[in-house]
């Protein structure tokens, strides 16, 4: 039983040494490009509460990111930019810049329920987290008041600092 061990922890530690470079972008082509390295055969290297801190802290983003009401719109943004790279909060920003007039216009309120999360993969330094989301999307008052409700994933990366963890990419589908 000890050599058994003995056996997995040498394995283990060898693998260790033998790191890979796995490609973050997606399959459609789009996303970071960038690489999180993590050991061949082990997709996450982080002990289980710094990945848990991290998944976390994905959920929380993905819930300020993608919820939004109409009438906060602009303080909304900038909580969600809060919880990311400088320049992913950049591309951020261009983004819902690009659709704040149409969403107030239509009385746009939308809420995230996050239904379940966990790490895809992970180092030191940066994390994968898959976020799978319900999204409430409400338009208009009265009458005329219109609900969806969408299901749909979001895999975030995340990036790790003095300050905590922080969004630097996000790709949904």
């Amino acid at each position: 039983m000890l050599l058994g061990q003995v056996v997995w922890f040498v394995a283990d530690t060898v693998r260790d040494d033998e790191t890979v470079a796995v490609d973050t972008a997606s399959a459609d082509g789009r996303g970071s490009g960038d690489s999180i390295t993590v050991p061949d055969g082990s997709p996450v290297v982080l002990d289980q509460l710094a990945v848990q801190d991290g998944v976390e802290a994905a959920a929380k983003a993905a819930t300020t990111m993608f919820a939004r009401d109409w009438e906060t719109y602009d303080h909304g943004v900038g909580e969600a930019t809060d919880l990311m790279t400088a320049a992913f909060a950049e591309e951020y920003r261009a983004t819902t810049d690009d659709v704040k007039q149409e969403f107030v216009a239509k009385k746009t309120r939308v809420e995230v329920q996050v239904v379940a999360q966990g790490v895809v993969r992970a180092n030191d330094s940066e994390l994968e987290a898959l976020i799978f989301l319900n999204q409430y999307i409400f338009r208009g008052n009265g009458k005329d008041a219109k609900t969806v409700i969408t299901p749909y994933r979001a895999m975030l990366t995340m990036v790790h600092t003095d300050q905590g963890w922080f969004v630097d990419d996000v790709q949904t589908k």
